[in-house]
């Protein structure tokens, strides 16, 4: 574009494209140094539950990003105990049974993490997951010959016993020092399959209404938050925007297509997505939504 002589051009390169990421900012009880975030992923060096050498090399990678400049690690991606009948879950993506939260060693090797990303200036916080649909019995028709198994309709007192078990988990995650926690409801985790319309066809309580499909993750938010106080940050991690038929869309003009309004002392939300060809924790069956969008107000 060409400016008259009396305009003085702009130079777009003195225009910091993120001019606050360095600046820090506060969620929750979480005071960050800036506002770089490091989400969980597998890092596949070493291994927190494995050797104590396998968990040093482990904890080097992530101190190594505080140490970078990272101000906050959501690096401890823990599996909640699973009611899984063990032999039925081949593709191994949640298949820990005995939940990491339930670990004998769990608290002495998430505080040695803890320790060494507080000594580098970054906070860490941990998920909470437990993935969805998993099978207990096997199916009726063979689909293929590594996968054939055939989840059940989760009766009120299995409901009931995970919000145990997430509360469980929030214990030990205070008790390890962890600076908050985040509510996995995205990827396919059971608490998304509840809140989704196209895979909870329930006719009672946990079913019908967004109101009713969000039950279950209400009462394991509750849960969470009656264990660790209001010291810890409790953040919600949202796929809600699924682009197929009878998925969940926020309609126009919504509250939903804003951040919430919650009290940033209470809890903070998160935006995920899962592109087509990302993470996928099931199954490779093409029926799988594809589920990324704005953020939600928090439940």
């Amino acid at each position: 574009m060409k400016h008259s002589p009396d305009e003085p051009a702009h130079d777009v390169s003195e225009v910091p494209a993120y001019p606050h990421v360095f600046e820090p900012i506060r969620i929750g009880a979480m005071s960050l140094r800036n506002r770089v975030m490091l989400p969980p992923h597998a890092s596949a060096i070493g291994n927190l539950w494995g050797s104590q050498a396998d968990a040093n090399r482990n904890i080097a990678y992530w101190e190594s990003r505080a140490k970078a400049g990272v101000a906050w690690i959501d690096g401890v991606a823990g599996r909640v105990r699973n009611r899984l009948v063990p032999g039925f879950e081949p593709h191994g993506y949640g298949a820990e049974t005995t939940g990491f939260y339930r670990l004998p060693f769990f608290v002495e090797r998430v505080q040695q993490m803890v320790a060494a990303i507080h000594a580098a200036g970054a906070t860490v916080t941990s998920q909470l997951t437990v993935i969805g649909g998993n099978p207990h019995t096997p199916s009726r028709q063979l689909s293929a010959p590594l996968y054939n198994s055939r989840p059940h309709v989760l009766r009120r007192d299995e409901i009931a016993w995970y919000v145990e078990e997430y509360r469980f988990s929030a214990r030990q995650a205070r008790r390890a020092g962890l600076d908050g926690i985040e509510l996995h409801l995205n990827h396919d985790d059971l608490l998304e399959w509840f809140l989704s319309p196209l895979t909870n066809h329930r006719e009672d309580e946990f079913g019908g209404s967004l109101e009713n499909r969000a039950r279950f993750a209400v009462q394991v938010l509750t849960a969470v938050r009656e264990e660790i106080g209001t010291d810890m940050t409790l953040g919600v991690r949202f796929n809600l925007r699924e682009e197929m038929p009878g998925a969940m869309t926020p309609p126009r003009g919504s509250p939903s297509r804003s951040t919430s309004k919650a009290p940033a002392s209470s809890t903070s939300c998160t935006l995920s997505s899962a592109r087509p060809g990302g993470i996928r924790a099931t199954s490779n069956r093409s029926t799988t939504p594809r589920r990324s969008g704005p953020i939600w107000p928090v439940i």
